[in-house]
Protein backbone atom coordinates (compact mmCIF):
# COMPACT_ATOMS: atom_id res chain seq x y z
CA UNK A 1 0.00 0.00 0.00
CA UNK A 2 1.17 3.53 -0.77
CA UNK A 3 2.37 5.04 2.52
CA UNK A 4 1.07 8.45 1.45
CA UNK A 5 -2.52 7.35 2.02
CA UNK A 6 -1.91 5.97 5.54
CA UNK A 7 -2.45 7.81 8.79
CA UNK A 8 0.77 9.44 9.92
CA UNK A 9 0.53 8.15 13.46
CA UNK A 10 -1.70 6.55 16.05
CA UNK A 11 -3.80 8.75 18.40
CA UNK A 12 -2.13 9.84 21.61
CA UNK A 13 -4.41 7.46 23.55
CA UNK A 14 -6.81 4.66 22.63
CA UNK A 15 -8.95 3.08 25.36
CA UNK A 16 -10.53 -0.36 25.08
CA UNK A 17 -13.66 -0.63 27.23
CA UNK A 18 -14.96 -4.08 28.19
CA UNK A 19 -18.54 -4.38 29.45
CA UNK A 20 -21.13 -6.98 30.28
CA UNK A 21 -23.62 -7.51 27.47
CA UNK A 22 -26.61 -5.90 29.18
CA UNK A 23 -24.91 -2.55 29.80
CA UNK A 24 -25.74 -0.14 26.97
CA UNK A 25 -25.18 3.10 28.82
CA UNK A 26 -21.44 3.73 28.53
CA UNK A 27 -21.61 3.79 24.72
CA UNK A 28 -24.05 6.68 24.96
CA UNK A 29 -22.08 8.64 27.55
CA UNK A 30 -18.46 8.15 26.55
CA UNK A 31 -18.40 10.50 23.56
CA UNK A 32 -19.46 13.64 25.40
CA UNK A 33 -16.49 13.40 27.75
CA UNK A 34 -13.62 11.82 25.82
CA UNK A 35 -14.21 13.75 22.61
CA UNK A 36 -13.28 16.95 24.44
CA UNK A 37 -9.59 16.01 24.22
CA UNK A 38 -7.97 15.82 20.80
CA UNK A 39 -6.27 12.56 19.99
CA UNK A 40 -8.23 10.35 22.41
CA UNK A 41 -10.05 7.41 20.85
CA UNK A 42 -12.06 4.55 22.32
CA UNK A 43 -13.31 1.13 21.33
CA UNK A 44 -15.91 -1.13 22.96
CA UNK A 45 -16.13 -4.88 23.54
CA UNK A 46 -18.79 -6.97 25.28
CA UNK A 47 -18.66 -10.17 27.29
CA UNK A 48 -21.65 -12.58 27.36
CA UNK A 49 -24.06 -12.35 30.28
CA UNK A 50 -26.72 -15.02 30.00
CA UNK A 51 -28.54 -14.24 33.26
CA UNK A 52 -29.74 -10.64 33.36
CA UNK A 53 -30.23 -10.72 37.14
CA UNK A 54 -27.34 -8.90 38.81
CA UNK A 55 -26.11 -10.92 41.79
CA UNK A 56 -22.74 -11.97 43.15
CA UNK A 57 -23.18 -15.52 41.74
CA UNK A 58 -24.19 -14.47 38.22
CA UNK A 59 -20.91 -12.59 37.79
CA UNK A 60 -18.64 -15.63 38.12
CA UNK A 61 -19.07 -17.17 34.65
CA UNK A 62 -18.91 -13.87 32.69
CA UNK A 63 -15.60 -13.05 34.38
CA UNK A 64 -13.98 -15.98 32.58
CA UNK A 65 -14.76 -14.25 29.27
CA UNK A 66 -12.67 -11.17 30.02
CA UNK A 67 -9.36 -12.47 28.57
CA UNK A 68 -11.12 -13.51 25.36
CA UNK A 69 -12.72 -10.06 25.04
CA UNK A 70 -9.32 -8.44 25.43
CA UNK A 71 -7.78 -10.69 22.78
CA UNK A 72 -10.43 -9.65 20.24
CA UNK A 73 -8.96 -6.17 19.98
CA UNK A 74 -6.64 -5.73 17.00
CA UNK A 75 -4.12 -4.55 15.96
CA UNK A 76 -1.54 -5.28 18.61
CA UNK A 77 1.40 -3.69 16.83
CA UNK A 78 1.16 -0.09 18.02
CA UNK A 79 -0.52 1.19 14.85
CA UNK A 80 -3.79 3.07 14.56
CA UNK A 81 -6.44 1.23 16.61
CA UNK A 82 -3.94 -0.36 19.02
CA UNK A 83 -5.21 -0.30 22.62
CA UNK A 84 -3.17 1.61 25.22
CA UNK A 85 -5.50 1.20 28.22
CA UNK A 86 -7.87 -1.71 28.84
CA UNK A 87 -10.72 -0.70 31.16
CA UNK A 88 -13.27 -3.05 32.69
CA UNK A 89 -16.52 -1.11 32.89
CA UNK A 90 -18.70 -2.66 35.58
CA UNK A 91 -18.64 -1.46 39.18
CA UNK A 92 -20.48 -4.28 40.93
CA UNK A 93 -18.76 -7.05 38.95
CA UNK A 94 -15.34 -5.54 39.69
CA UNK A 95 -16.20 -5.70 43.38
CA UNK A 96 -18.03 -9.05 43.40
CA UNK A 97 -15.27 -10.87 41.49
CA UNK A 98 -12.44 -8.89 43.10
CA UNK A 99 -10.50 -5.99 41.65
CA UNK A 100 -7.16 -7.82 41.67
CA UNK A 101 -8.64 -10.79 39.81
CA UNK A 102 -10.32 -8.53 37.25
CA UNK A 103 -6.97 -6.85 36.56
CA UNK A 104 -5.27 -10.24 36.28
CA UNK A 105 -7.88 -11.40 33.76
CA UNK A 106 -7.35 -8.25 31.71
CA UNK A 107 -3.58 -8.84 31.75
CA UNK A 108 -4.08 -12.47 30.78
CA UNK A 109 -5.89 -11.35 27.66
CA UNK A 110 -3.26 -8.84 26.55
CA UNK A 111 -0.26 -11.04 27.43
CA UNK A 112 1.37 -10.63 30.82
CA UNK A 113 4.74 -9.81 29.28
CA UNK A 114 3.36 -6.56 27.84
CA UNK A 115 4.31 -3.86 30.34
CA UNK A 116 3.33 -1.06 27.95
CA UNK A 117 -0.42 -1.71 28.36
CA UNK A 118 -2.38 -0.35 31.31
CA UNK A 119 -5.29 -2.30 32.82
CA UNK A 120 -7.84 -0.79 35.19
CA UNK A 121 -11.26 -1.62 36.60
CA UNK A 122 -14.19 0.60 37.49
CA UNK A 123 -14.16 -0.01 41.25
CA UNK A 124 -10.53 1.08 41.63
CA UNK A 125 -11.24 4.10 39.45
CA UNK A 126 -14.04 5.19 41.80
CA UNK A 127 -11.75 4.90 44.81
CA UNK A 128 -9.08 7.01 43.10
CA UNK A 129 -11.63 9.61 42.03
CA UNK A 130 -13.08 9.91 45.53
CA UNK A 131 -9.57 10.44 46.85
CA UNK A 132 -9.01 13.33 44.44
CA UNK A 133 -12.22 15.24 45.21
CA UNK A 134 -12.68 14.38 48.90
CA UNK A 135 -9.73 16.36 50.25
CA UNK A 136 -9.93 14.48 53.52
CA UNK A 137 -13.65 15.11 53.90
CA UNK A 138 -15.67 12.65 55.96
CA UNK A 139 -19.26 13.28 54.87
CA UNK A 140 -19.35 10.93 51.89
CA UNK A 141 -22.70 9.51 50.75
CA UNK A 142 -23.28 6.49 48.54
CA UNK A 143 -26.20 5.71 46.23
CA UNK A 144 -26.44 2.52 44.17
CA UNK A 145 -29.27 1.02 42.12
CA UNK A 146 -28.43 -2.51 43.32
CA UNK A 147 -30.19 -5.16 45.35
CA UNK A 148 -29.10 -5.25 49.00
CA UNK A 149 -26.44 -7.95 48.45
CA UNK A 150 -24.51 -5.95 45.84
CA UNK A 151 -25.10 -2.66 47.59
CA UNK A 152 -23.59 -3.92 50.82
CA UNK A 153 -20.61 -5.36 48.95
CA UNK A 154 -20.05 -1.98 47.29
CA UNK A 155 -20.25 -0.14 50.60
CA UNK A 156 -17.91 -2.63 52.29
CA UNK A 157 -15.40 -2.38 49.43
CA UNK A 158 -15.25 1.40 49.65
CA UNK A 159 -14.89 1.26 53.42
CA UNK A 160 -12.10 -1.31 53.10
CA UNK A 161 -10.28 1.29 50.97
CA UNK A 162 -10.43 3.80 53.82
CA UNK A 163 -13.51 5.70 52.59
CA UNK A 164 -15.89 6.65 55.38
CA UNK A 165 -19.51 6.36 54.20
CA UNK A 166 -21.78 8.53 56.32
CA UNK A 167 -25.08 7.73 54.59
CA UNK A 168 -26.01 5.15 51.97
CA UNK A 169 -29.06 4.16 49.94
CA UNK A 170 -29.96 1.67 47.22
CA UNK A 171 -32.85 1.36 44.77
CA UNK A 172 -33.13 -2.45 44.80
CA UNK A 173 -33.12 -2.90 41.01
CA UNK A 174 -32.25 -6.35 39.65
CA UNK A 175 -31.22 -5.88 36.00
CA UNK A 176 -29.17 -3.53 33.83
CA UNK A 177 -32.24 -2.78 31.73
CA UNK A 178 -34.11 -1.61 34.85
CA UNK A 179 -31.14 0.45 35.98
CA UNK A 180 -30.65 2.08 32.57
CA UNK A 181 -34.35 3.00 32.57
CA UNK A 182 -34.08 5.21 35.66
CA UNK A 183 -34.93 8.76 34.63
CA UNK A 184 -31.96 11.07 35.34
CA UNK A 185 -34.28 13.97 36.23
CA UNK A 186 -36.21 11.82 38.70
CA UNK A 187 -32.89 10.73 40.18
CA UNK A 188 -31.79 14.33 40.65
CA UNK A 189 -35.01 15.06 42.54
CA UNK A 190 -34.56 11.92 44.63
CA UNK A 191 -31.02 12.92 45.54
CA UNK A 192 -32.27 16.38 46.47
CA UNK A 193 -34.76 14.80 48.88
CA UNK A 194 -32.00 12.69 50.44
CA UNK A 195 -29.68 15.68 50.85
CA UNK A 196 -32.40 17.86 52.35
CA UNK A 197 -33.12 15.23 55.03
CA UNK A 198 -29.52 15.26 56.24
CA UNK A 199 -28.59 17.44 59.18
CA UNK A 200 -25.32 18.29 57.48
CA UNK A 201 -24.92 18.47 53.73
CA UNK A 202 -22.63 15.73 52.35
CA UNK A 203 -19.32 16.82 50.89
CA UNK A 204 -19.10 14.06 48.26
CA UNK A 205 -22.01 12.17 46.72
CA UNK A 206 -21.04 8.90 45.01
CA UNK A 207 -23.39 7.26 42.48
CA UNK A 208 -22.20 3.75 41.61
CA UNK A 209 -23.10 1.68 38.53
CA UNK A 210 -22.08 1.99 34.90
CA UNK A 211 -25.68 1.42 33.79
CA UNK A 212 -27.02 4.48 35.65
CA UNK A 213 -27.56 7.37 33.24
CA UNK A 214 -25.71 9.91 35.37
CA UNK A 215 -22.77 10.84 33.15
CA UNK A 216 -24.38 12.61 30.22
CA UNK A 217 -22.87 15.94 29.19
CA UNK A 218 -23.55 18.59 31.84
CA UNK A 219 -25.44 16.33 34.24
CA UNK A 220 -22.74 16.02 36.92
CA UNK A 221 -21.88 19.72 36.85
CA UNK A 222 -25.58 20.59 37.22
CA UNK A 223 -25.87 18.26 40.22
CA UNK A 224 -22.83 19.83 41.88
CA UNK A 225 -24.18 23.33 41.32
CA UNK A 226 -27.68 22.37 42.47
CA UNK A 227 -26.60 20.72 45.73
CA UNK A 228 -23.23 22.33 46.44
CA UNK A 229 -21.76 18.82 46.65
CA UNK A 230 -18.92 17.15 44.75
CA UNK A 231 -20.28 14.26 42.67
CA UNK A 232 -18.56 11.06 41.55
CA UNK A 233 -20.23 8.58 39.19
CA UNK A 234 -18.93 5.27 37.87
CA UNK A 235 -18.52 6.18 34.20
CA UNK A 236 -17.10 9.62 34.99
CA UNK A 237 -14.53 8.08 37.34
CA UNK A 238 -13.56 5.35 34.88
CA UNK A 239 -13.03 7.74 31.97
CA UNK A 240 -11.06 10.14 34.17
CA UNK A 241 -8.84 7.31 35.42
CA UNK A 242 -8.29 6.02 31.88
CA UNK A 243 -7.08 9.48 30.86
CA UNK A 244 -4.83 9.82 33.91
CA UNK A 245 -3.28 6.36 33.55
CA UNK A 246 -3.02 6.91 29.82
CA UNK A 247 -0.74 9.90 30.33
CA UNK A 248 -3.12 12.79 29.65
CA UNK A 249 -1.80 15.89 31.45
CA UNK A 250 -3.65 17.91 34.08
CA UNK A 251 -3.59 20.87 31.71
CA UNK A 252 -5.62 18.83 29.24
CA UNK A 253 -7.93 17.33 31.87
CA UNK A 254 -9.13 20.75 33.05
CA UNK A 255 -10.29 21.48 29.50
CA UNK A 256 -13.09 18.94 30.03
CA UNK A 257 -16.33 20.72 30.92
CA UNK A 258 -19.67 19.42 32.17
CA UNK A 259 -18.30 16.60 34.29
CA UNK A 260 -17.75 18.19 37.67
CA UNK A 261 -15.01 18.92 40.16
CA UNK A 262 -13.08 15.76 39.29
CA UNK A 263 -11.91 17.47 36.10
CA UNK A 264 -12.02 21.12 37.06
CA UNK A 265 -9.81 20.62 40.12
CA UNK A 266 -12.02 23.01 42.13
Amino acid sequence: MNNKILFDSAPQLTIGFIQIAGDINLEMEVGGLLSQIDGVCWRMQKIPFTNDKLTVKTYNDPACEIPRAVRVFLPKNGRYGNIDVFAFACTSMSIAVGTDLINDLLKEGCCKNRDDIVVINMADAIVEAIGVVSGGYNRICLLTPYIDELHQKTKSFLESCGIKIEKNWNLGLETDSDISSVNPEWLAEYIEELVEKMKKKPEVFVICCSAMRVCGYGYISKLEKRFGVRVITSNQALMWYCLVKGGISKDELVKIHGYGSLFSGV
